[in-house]
C-alpha cells in the first residue's frame, strides 16, 4: 500500500511551499516598491551632459557608471566669400560640417577624469577685390580617445564616397556639386545642409549639416544661423558667418 504522510506533516509541508512564495511575492514587491520610489525621486532618470563652448573641459566619471553613449561633432568649416567683383559664376561653396560620432558605446572607469575637447567654429573671411576668399577649417573636438575633425577648409577636394559617420573623424565632402540627390551626403541624423541663394548671377551654396543645419548662403551684414558643429553659408560682398562650434554630449 502507498506509504501516506500523517496530516502534521502534510500540514508543515503546505506552511513550507506558502512561506516560500510569501518570502518571493514579498522580495518582488519590495523590489518594485524600490524601483518605483527611485522613479519617483527621479534616480531613473537619464543623465545627459553637454559641452558645447569651445574649450578645454574635464569630466569626472560618476561612480557605478562603466559605459557612456557619446555624440560628438567637429565644428563647421566656414563658406567662402566674394565680391560683385568676382566673375566666375559657378556655385560658392558653403562650409563643410564637422565629422561627428552617432551614440557611440564607450566604456569608461568610475572616478576617472577624461579631458573634452570642443573645436571653435571656422571665422568667416572678408572678400576683397576679384579674389575668392576660401573658408578655414574648423576646430576638432574629442573625448575618450576619440577625435572628430572640424570641417575642413572649402578648397579640399574629398571622394564623393566619404561618408561622416566616422570614428576617429574624418574630412567631409564639401557642398559643391547641382544634383538634390548629392546633397544627401551633406544631411547628419541631427541636421540638414542650408539653403542656396542665387544672387547678381551667383550662386551662394549653404553649408553642411551637423548637429543641427548649415546656414544659409547669404548676400547681407546680418548673421545666419549655423547649427553646432555645421558649416556656414557662403557669402557675397560680406565675410561668411562662423561656422558652428563643435560639440559633446555624453548620456549615462
Amino acid at each position: 500500500m502507498p506509504y501516506k504522510l500523517p496530516s502534521f506533516e502534510i500540514q508543515a509541508l503546505i506552511k513550507t511551499v506558502v512561506d516560500s512564495i510569501k518570502t518571493v511575492v514579498d522580495s518582488n514587491k519590495t523590489t518594485t516598491d524600490t524601483v518605483l520610489q527611485k522613479i519617483q525621486n527621479g534616480d531613473l532618470k537619464r543623465n545627459i551632459v553637454i559641452f558645447d563652448n569651445p574649450g578645454t573641459y574635464t569630466w569626472k566619471c560618476p561612480e557605478g557608471v562603466s559605459v557612456v553613449y557619446l555624440i560628438m561633432f567637429g565644428a563647421g568649416g566656414a563658406g567662402q566669400s566674394v565680391t560683385d567683383q568676382y566673375t566666375y559664376t559657378s556655385e560658392i561653396r558653403g562650409g563643410n560640417g564637422g565629422a561627428y560620432v552617432h551614440y557611440k558605446p564607450v566604456k569608461v572607469t568610475p572616478g576617472t577624469n577624461y579631458s573634452i575637447v570642443v573645436g571653435k567654429g571656422a571665422d568667416g573671411r572678408l572678400p576683397v577685390g576679384t579674389n575668392l576668399e576660401q573658408g578655414p577649417a574648423g576646430g576638432s573636438s574629442s573625448a575618450f580617445g576619440i577625435t572628430c575633425l572640424g570641417g575642413p577648409a572649402t578648397t579640399v577636394s574629398i571622394p564623393p564616397q566619404t561618408h561622416r559617420l566616422v570614428t576617429p573623424g574624418a574630412a567631409t565632402p564639401p557642398i559643391n556639386v547641382n544634383y538634390v540627390t548629392d546633397f544627401d551626403r551633406y544631411r547628419t541624423p541631427y541636421g540638414n545642409y542650408g539653403q542656396t541663394q542665387y544672387v547678381n548671377s551667383k550662386n551662394l551654396g549653404g553649408g553642411a549639416g551637423g548637429f543641427g543645419n548649415g546656414g544659409v548662403g547669404k548676400s547681407s551684414a546680418s548673421a545666419t544661423v549655423v547649427g553646432p558643429g555645421a558649416g556656414s553659408g557662403a557669402s557675397l560682398n560680406y565675410a561668411a558667418d562662423t561656422g558652428g562650434h563643435g560639440i559633446v554630449i555624453i548620456e549615462y
